[in-house]
């Protein structure tokens, strides 16, 4: 591990230098004990780890002892001392670099404890402890530790896992906390705030969450992927769910629980849809644009058909040959009187031709056969809706003629702008 070797360079520079100094005054005691270089921790966090109290003995092991000890919580990832002779004794300082790889701590089944109650504890048990962890050391079983004995204090014999985990809709993981022992299930579900939709809707929307292993993961997820469409999809475009909390019901049975989960919700106003305004188009006129809406003035501003719009007009520029048509709608928001219109900037890019087709990792006789059965020849113009037509029509037909294993088949356009043209390759893989 990374703390080995810079320990290993420091005990061999100070090894000679701190038995001459405790040979020459065997009864010093360290008077001062101080560190340098400290960003994300304070010197009151640090010291009671280095366990060097003013008045201890000074002992090259203690000092070597301390350093380690630093070391392996992985939250530093340099740990440097020097002392010098003082009139009451001897100072020591360590120079620290901090460990610049922290990760999010999150908890996932502790129904019996609120977060804030949560993160004091491990505070207290865990010297370092500030929401966050590092990626090395031994800070993450401390934590868990931590959690276990938080647990036992409310009765329940558990233990306590850790995992990398990717939160929803972020490219970066963090660190999260499980709780393994008792049975814990999702007995119940409740709405707060919700006004303009029945909760009745709402509960039953939220069906399958009952029953469940309790999970504050799924339970964001669910949000996410359950209750905010369905408020979007009922024109509610800026609804906001916030983290679910969890409530120990009554127990009846030894080692099973239950929880209620309540589900914040800010649900905004309901947004009637008005036309589009459209800008930059010039193949597609405004009147064939709006055609092509899924939505007419007047109804909910339905989430899923506001995208499947945008779906609709994308795949018509591709129709057309410009398969690089760029879209990019904003929303512009009337709540006086409950409206929305979006702004939709078109860069349809120029228009392609197609190109050469081929394939690449299928038998000789199924590629020439692939290869016949494709007809838009070489000049015309390139139609994205033809490809997919092949794919699910000759392609298949293809290769229910073929003999031996069924290969995973991709489909790749490579444009050529300086030639106008777009190339298709069919790969088996």
């Amino acid at each position: 591990m990374l703390y080995r070797k810079f320990l290993v360079r420091l005990l061999i520079a100070i090894a000679v230098a701190a038995q001459a100094l405790a040979q020459s005054r065997p009864d010093s005691k360290i008077s001062e004990v101080h560190c340098k270089g400290l960003k994300r921790f304070t010197e009151s966090q640090v010291l009671p780890l280095l366990n060097l109290p003013p008045g201890s003995p000074f002992d090259p092991a203690l000092l070597q002892s301390a350093t380690q000890t630093l070391a392996a919580t992985g939250a530093f990832d340099e740990v440097r001392y020097s002392y010098r002779s003082v009139s009451a004794g001897i100072a020591v300082e360590f120079q620290i670099k901090e460990s610049v790889r922290f990760r999010r701590c999150t908890f996932d089944n502790f129904p019996f404890a609120s977060d804030k109650e949560i993160r004091t504890f491990i505070a207290g048990k865990v010297p370092l402890y500030d929401g966050f962890a590092p990626d090395s050391g031994n800070m993450l079983d401390a934590i868990s530790t931590s959690l276990e004995a938080l647990a036992n204090s409310k009765g329940i014999s558990a233990t306590v896992t850790h995992l990398p985990y990717t939160k929803l809709g972020t490219g970066d993981f963090e660190y999260l906390f499980k709780l393994s022992g008792p049975s814990i299930k999702i007995a119940n579900v409740r709405f707060t705030g919700a006004q303009s939709v029945p909760e009745s809707e709402l509960l039953r929307e939220a069906q399958p969450l009952l029953g469940r292993d309790y999970s504050d993961v799924i339970c964001r997820e669910f949000s996410l992927n359950s209750f905010v469409p369905y408020y979007r999809e009922r024109g509610f475009l800026k609804v906001k769910l916030a983290d679910p909390s969890a409530k120990l019901l009554p127990q009846t049975v030894s080692d099973t629980y239950n929880v209620q989960i309540d589900f914040p919700v800010i649900e905004g106003l309901a947004y009637l849809w008005e036309a589009p305004q459209w800008q930059g188009n010039k193949f597609l006129a405004d009147d064939r644009l709006t055609s092509l809406v899924a939505l007419k003035s007047g109804e909910a501003a339905n989430s899923k058909k506001i995208e499947s719009s945008w779906e609709s007009i994308s795949a018509e520029y591709g129709k057309h040959g410009y398969v690089q048509a760029d879209l990019r709608p904003r929303p512009l928001y009337d709540d006086a009187n409950r409206k929305v219109r979006f702004q939709v900037q078109i860069a349809e890019g120029q228009q392609f031709h197609m190109g050469a087709f081929s394939t690449e990792g299928f038998s000789s006789a199924l590629a020439e056969r692939l290869q016949s059965r494709w007809k838009l020849k070489t000049g015309e113009v390139f139609d994205a809706s033809y490809l997919s037509d092949f794919l699910k029509k000759e392609l298949s037909s293809a290769l229910a003629n073929s003999k031996g294993r069924r290969a995973k088949i991709s489909s790749t356009l490579v444009p050529n702008p300086s030639q106008s043209t777009v190339d298709v390759v069919l790969l088996s893989e």
